[in-house]
């Protein structure tokens, strides 16, 4: 037989992983999102306080991110003509992505890089919890599936977070529709 105490703790357990495992449980589902809820909603999305569509150079990369671990592209090799430049920038399992050098996409792996440094005096990166941007006043949270966040404005293209089930960030990406 259990005694009292052993099953008051494995009781405990059990609620408090169900607990952290419902994130955010009033957040609005990226289904139910109308566009009259992301009217008047607009942020500056940034890495490390680059901003989205800035113009970089391969050296102005290095200063802002550091020595990559790879380039793709890097020679121009795979490039067409009259097509845009495309370079894709790899930190290990992190990467930005420019087209003529304007800083288009990202994802991001790794706690050394944090978004909306304009925002949040830290930034938000992984590791954070989601909780953070619950209340962010320039954009909307939304949960798109499970552990999958959108913050979405008025601009266009996806600004994703995925967590664990606990609601700690694992992943950010941005993505702008082609």
């Amino acid at each position: 037989f259990m005694s009292k105490n052993y099953l008051i703790l494995v009781l405990s357990l059990f609620v408090t992983s169900q607990m952290f495992a419902q994130t955010l449980p009033d957040v609005i589902s990226y289904d139910d999102l109308k566009w009259e809820m992301v009217e008047g909603k607009n942020y500056v999305l940034d890495v490390n306080g680059v901003e989205l569509w800035d113009t970089l150079s391969k050296e102005d990369f290095i200063k802002k991110f550091g020595v990559p671990t790879k380039i793709h592209n890097e020679d121009g090799a795979l490039d067409w003509p009259g097509e845009p430049k495309h370079r894709m920038y790899y930190y290990d399992d992190s990467y930005f992505e420019t087209y003529d050098g304007e800083f288009n996409s990202f994802y991001i792996k790794s706690p050394e890089y944090k978004v909306l440094t304009k925002y949040f005096k830290a930034g938000i990166g992984v590791g954070d919890h989601i909780s953070a941007l619950k209340d962010f006043k320039d954009g909307v949270l939304c949960l798109r599936k499970t552990n999958e966040y959108l913050l979405q404005s008025i601009s266009e293209g996806f600004f994703t977070l995925r967590t664990d089930d606990q609601g700690h960030i694992v992943s950010i990406d941005y993505n702008f529709p082609m």
